[in-house]
């Protein structure tokens, strides 16, 4: 698949390892942002790391990420589910891919509607902001591999552009959202951390 060309080298992840990635997330309490944005995920000079199909079916059985890219999310269009077929963390970048184009509701960011448009293909940016703040940024979905890219669309189809991991007034941590909907706007939501579901 071409979007793998991208990576000087690949590796795929193991459930063990990944487990124990996981553990240390929700024992730290963090959330999925912070998850896809550490540096030891991203390290320009090395590996981006692929989880199969496989590997993410286990995760979900027993983590939640409560992700704005969820490994599963219910289809509105009827009763079955889109499933996240891979995901690669690595380099700077944030690749996920889905068995399916569809509109979805989220469970966790509810917002308006709460539509999101899952794409079979999104890619993103993982960096840091110039406060230093981590970040997924040019948030692009395709509707295939070879498709053209257009900014994530969610509720009330906006476009959602950038995820940006920050802190409020008082110090709170809190994710900024920047999307355009008739001009570039933002929105502060609260984090959710990584949770387990199962003591597996």
């Amino acid at each position: 698949m071409k979007i793998f060309e991208q990576f000087s080298r690949i590796y795929f992840g193991s459930y063990e390892e990944t487990k124990d990635l996981l553990n240390l997330a929700v024992y730290e309490s963090i959330d999925s942002l912070t998850l896809f944005s550490l540096p030891r995920l991203q390290n320009q000079t090395r590996f981006a790391i692929v989880f199969n199909e496989d590997l993410l079916e286990k995760v979900a059985e027993n983590y939640d990420f409560h992700a704005l890219f969820n490994i599963s999310a219910p289809s509105l269009e009827d009763d079955s589910y889109v499933k996240m077929k891979f995901m690669v963390i690595g380099q700077g970048k944030l690749i996920v891919g889905y068995s399916r184009n569809a509109k979805i509701k989220h469970p966790d960011y509810d917002f308006a509607t709460g539509k999101y448009d899952y794409q079979e293909l999104f890619t993103m940016d993982a960096a840091n902001d110039s406060r230093g703040n981590p970040c997924l940024l040019n948030i692009k979905g395709r509707s295939s591999t070879n498709g053209k890219p257009q900014w994530m669309k969610g509720p009330l189809n906006v476009s959602i552009q950038s995820l940006i991991l920050t802190s409020d007034p008082d110090g709170r941590k809190k994710i900024l959202i920047q999307y355009d909907l008739f001009g570039k706007k933002y929105k502060l939501i609260d984090p959710i951390p990584i949770e387990r579901l199962n003591e597996k």
